[in-house]
């Protein structure tokens, strides 16, 4: 590769050795560390996808007959790459659902899709939330499919979601909920022991998530988990200028709003003792921002995302995505997919949004460990903590600086630790769409990663270039 890519990478790879010989940052950084925060459960991070995506018959809206090249059902435990890409990823939860899961229009899941999405759950190491059909439907109606899981497949099943975006149907939260309640007691009725959750609505009736946890918990207990779909960033088809979506992904006042949805939605479900998922999000609705949601910035971004939401005590979150990049075969968008197919469908392109997660589960985080960076203001550095279950500390660095103000951060770590090994990820700038380098290696097409952390020196100060991060393992001084 004798390009100008491979000097770029070749210089960005230099640059994150952390040797103490590296030049003078433009910004220095101190960090503290706080009590134990919030345990972070080993299914935190997950997939979400359509359930038509489990269909054998191929489905196209308004179409009678599907083009032949139309794929049928994803999910296969022969499909090896798919397997992969897991495992890789460290994907543990599996959500399927979406608007087809809701849509009339959109045949429900037969047996023997369901066979194969948990045969392949099974061999993959991954449990599913499952998305029964609540709009235009009675109670009854989900009595054949919800036996049918839980008597097959309660093991590898995590939770039953009632419905998809109800808010989209039913105009009151107290019509929703009294409908809600009625399917809930059906389940209780059916499959007794079996774990729900809800509501699942857009970000626009998070009110409806906070009413579930107060109203339904106490006198329905198969109902364990309250869930949220968010899309902080907006709708994907008004981003048409992808440097202006490229900058609010990366964008320092993104926490602000996360602290504002935080505040509405989970600090009051929390309050009420109850657990809650964003079992639906990705950056953008609307399958994403054009040359931005499929950007490195998008990996950044997922990646401190991913973080923020770990450390303020959520159950966990699932990234929607698809195996169609840039638009599915009925003409829907998916610019933020975490895998492609490939042309012959053998194997699975990563994109950006996969790194950012291998990167996360990367240092296998059981607990959230809070950061002080100092100074606080204007930074252009994300700092999280998190302790394996084993007790070992890793660092998750982001420096979120590009363009013409883009600058390396040097970062004095907490008095008593030294860093022995990093894991950076890197690209060649933020708007690279295809070679992303996690740990020095990428994700091929059969799912495979070939990186790995570097050792670096006990007695360098960790310098992160622009543009990139980090994952850096600590331990205590001697």
């Amino acid at each position: 590769m004798h390009n100008w890519f491979a000097i770029a990478v070749s210089a960005l790879l230099a640059a994150s050795t952390y040797l103490p010989a590296a030049p003078p940052a433009a910004e220095t950084v101190r960090l503290a560390f706080g009590a134990a925060g919030a345990a972070i459960p080993a299914d935190f991070v997950g997939l979400s996808f359509e359930t038509k995506r489990m269909l054998a018959e191929p489905y196209l809206q308004g179409t009678a007959a599907p083009p032949h090249d139309v794929p049928p059902r994803l999910f296969s435990p022969t499909d090896q790459p798919l397997i992969n890409s897991f495992k890789t990823l460290g994907i543990h939860s599996l959500r399927i659902g979406g608007n087809t899961a809701d849509r009339s229009t959109v045949p429900l899941p037969t047996t023997a899709d369901i066979d194969a999405l948990f045969a392949f759950a099974k061999v993959a190491d991954t449990k599913v939330i499952y998305t029964l059909r609540l709009n235009g439907t009675a109670p009854s109606d989900i009595t054949a499919p919800a036996t049918y899981i839980w008597q097959h497949y309660g093991k590898s099943l995590s939770y039953f979601e009632i419905g998809n975006e109800p808010d989209a149907y039913f105009k009151t939260y107290p019509e929703f909920q009294e409908r809600f309640a009625s399917f809930l007691a059906h389940l209780g009725t059916i499959v007794p022991d079996a774990p729900c959750c809800g509501p699942s609505t857009t970000q626009g009736h998070v009110d409806w998530a906070v009413g579930l946890a107060k109203d339904l918990p106490g006198s329905h207990s198969n109902l364990r988990l309250m869930t949220q779909h968010l899309y902080p960033l907006g709708d994907g088809k008004k981003a048409t200028d992808p440097a202006a979506a490229i900058e609010a992904l990366l964008s320092p006042d993104r926490h602000n709003g996360y602290q504002k949805l935080f505040d509405r939605f989970a600090d009051p479900i929390l309050k009420q003792h109850a657990a809650i998922r964003i079992e639906e999000t990705n950056s953008y609705y609307n399958g994403g921002a054009p040359n931005a949601s499929n950007t490195f910035a998008s990996a950044l971004w997922a990646l401190d995302y991913t973080h923020w939401w770990a450390a303020h005590g959520v159950a966990g979150v699932n990234f929607h995505t698809s195996d169609f990049f840039p638009v599915t075969p009925d003409q829907k968008a998916t610019w933020y997919v975490a895998f492609a197919a490939t042309p012959d469908r053998h194997g699975y392109t990563a994109k950006p949004l996969a790194y950012a997660i291998a990167a996360f589960n990367a240092a296998k985080p059981s607990q959230s460990i809070p950061v002080q960076v100092e100074p606080a203001s204007q930074t252009a550095i994300a700092a999280y903590a998190t302790r394996t279950e084993g007790g070992d500390l890793f660092l998750t660095l982001i420096n979120r600086s590009h363009g013409p103000t883009a600058h390396s951060v040097d970062v004095a770590l907490p008095t008593g630790y030294v860093a022995t090994e990093a894991l950076p990820l890197i690209a060649a700038s933020v708007d690279e769409q295809n070679t992303v380098i996690l740990g020095g290696g990428a994700i091929n097409t059969l799912g495979q990663w070939a990186g790995k952390p570097e050792s670096i020196a006990a007695t360098a100060r960790p310098t992160v270039p622009a543009a990139s991060a980090t994952v850096l393992r600590l331990v205590e001084e001697r």
